[in-house]
């Protein structure tokens, strides 16, 4: 299948590959009560986690903000603390019901500050212990889109200067600014159920 729209063309496929090329299954099993690691990791200082107090409008994943002291997370669901801490999308996993069942707001605090690589195993140590979580990677064919340059080209503009990253959605639109066609393909693989390729 294809649709062309804002210089791009997307079409379906049926894909085979590993979790690095964001084609593969994730799987998550939630029953393992201790984890042993044989490496010291890196951990937040102190890590609160509670039920979400407020919806955020509009996003199905909630808000996640990168600060310099830590990381703040507003109305998540553990599927996406697992999307951002893994960098898979929606359809890549796999578990039980209660990566959907309930929402959290989370407030990880660093002692100084670290880079968003650094960060993401920090997230994955905290999954582990607070929720008891075990993860293991498995192939799995599915099918997917890829995002290609249509043949007139692209309409978008080259972001100026060092600006963050940012996405706000609206009832009818999504404004996405300084984001990586990467970030732009993990963002619409929730609204189209597939896994998205850059």
């Amino acid at each position: 299948m294809t649709n062309s729209r804002d210089g791009f063309v997307w079409w379906r496929r049926s894909v085979k590959g590993s979790v690095k090329n964001l084609l593969a299954g994730l799987l998550l099993l939630a029953c393992v009560s201790s984890v042993h690691s044989a490496t010291a990791q890196a951990t937040f200082s102190v890590a609160t986690i509670r039920p979400s107090a407020e919806a955020v409008k509009f996003e199905h994943d909630g808000k996640t903000e990168i600060l310099a002291n830590g990381l703040h997370m507003q109305d998540v669901l553990l599927t996406t603390c697992i999307k951002w801490a893994y960098g898979v999308q929606d359809t890549q996993i796999a578990g039980p019901a209660l990566l959907q069942s309930t929402r959290y707001d989370i407030v990880a605090r660093v002692d100084k500050p670290v880079g968003v690589d650094e960060m993401k195993p920090m997230l994955r140590a905290l999954l582990v212990k607070r929720f008891k979580l075990s993860f293991h990677h498995e192939n799995k064919e599915l099918r997917s889109y890829a995002m290609v340059v249509a043949k007139g080209g692209h309409k978008m503009h080259v972001a100026a200067g060092d600006r963050k990253s940012s996405r706000q959605n609206t009832a009818n639109s999504t404004i996405a600014k300084s984001m990586t066609m990467g970030e732009f393909a993990d963002f619409l693989s929730g609204p189209v159920q597939r896994p998205v390729v850059d």
